[in-house]
């Protein structure tokens, strides 16, 4: 009996080290060898954000909206705050914006007068659904008329997956770029598979992957992919029961977010050696890399960041806790 369970306990001791071991160098994969800018760029300042509960970030054009959602009259609304990207990260305004009762909405771009979300995939502006048979996974204002959107678009059961633009006044999508054309619809998988964010400036909204080396950049409709240096895969997805989950060892956190700038498409990289550094990689709008920079933040890491945001002169790190500005570095 004893020797039963020595075994049972040298067992288990073995499948730990095996699955540190795993773990250790599953980390180390896809990182390269960065061309590092001897400067690291600047804090400017920092701000400590009181938590509440159902706080969130989003990103309406050169502010930060602060917000969360409550019951005001017995009807549920989005109160928030806008907060300007400067070293006193001054407030500007507020806003209370009326939500429907049946729907909980996943944020996507909020104003004092315009909310763009989704709610069991489906696109809603200001309350109103829009994207008619449009499954999206995220979308972004790209003018006063249209709308970018990333997701499915299904006629019958075939579903064609990839960016579309919405044309608000005519209420009609039109294709840009296909990524997969499915016979049965794979919108589930696709959705865990290319999550990630869209960032515009100008006329260019570029979409990166969190999962995966994956880019996009949309000029007047004209689209170039492009891979991060790391060249991380897309992650692979199984489907059990009717749901579907990241498979353990072939899924990796690649890019935790951007921003960008009139030269350069500024990644904040999960890929890289030491977990404790923040590092910016620079790619510029043909998708080449350039180089890297540090950015010395203490106590935080990457795969914290929950938002970023840009004006013409500074960058703001949105943290769960914490407001951090840097230097915006264009040149």
């Amino acid at each position: 009996m004893k020797i039963k369970h020595l075994l049972i306990v040298n067992l288990i001791l073995i499948l730990l080290i095996l699955g540190n071991y795993w773990s250790k160098n599953s980390d180390k994969k896809y990182i390269f060898n960065r061309n590092y800018s001897p400067k690291s760029i600047k804090v400017i300042a920092s701000k400590k954000i009181n938590i509440e509960n159902n706080l969130y970030y989003t990103a309406p054009s050169e502010f930060i909206a602060l917000y969360k959602r409550t019951i005001e009259q017995k009807n549920p609304v989005l109160k928030g705050k806008l907060l300007g990207i400067n070293p006193q990260f001054k407030e500007e305004d507020i806003f209370t914006y009326p939500i429907h009762p049946d729907l909980n909405p996943i944020i996507l771009f909020l104003s004092k007068d315009y909310c763009l979300y989704t709610d069991k995939w489906r696109l809603y502006l200001n309350n109103t659904p829009i994207a008619e048979n449009m499954r999206v996974i995220n979308a972004i204002r790209y003018n006063e008329n249209e709308i970018v959107l990333l997701g499915e678009s299904s006629t019958g059961n075939l579903g064609t997956f990839g960016f579309f633009i919405l044309d608000l006044k005519k209420q009609q999508v039109r294709e840009v770029y296909s990524l997969h054309t499915d016979k049965i619809s794979n919108f589930p998988k696709h959705f865990l598979q290319y999550e990630g964010n869209f960032k515009i400036l100008n006329s260019k909204v570029v979409y990166i992957n969190k999962k995966s080396s994956n880019g996009w950049i949309i000029d007047n409709e004209k689209i170039l992919e492009f891979h991060t240096k790391d060249n991380t895969p897309l992650p692979s997805v199984i489907k059990y029961n009717e749901n579907y989950f990241y498979e353990r060892g072939k899924t990796f956190n690649a890019n935790a977010n951007f921003y960008l700038t009139k030269n350069f498409i500024c990644v904040f990289s999960s890929r890289i050696k030491n977990k404790n550094e923040i590092v910016i990689d620079f790619y510029n709008y043909q998708g080449k890399y350039l180089n890297s920079k540090k950015v010395e933040i203490k106590d935080q890491e990457a795969q914290n960041i929950i938002n970023v945001f840009n004006s013409n002169e500074k960058v703001c790190i949105a943290f769960i806790n914490k407001l951090v500005l840097i230097e915006q570095n264009d040149s």
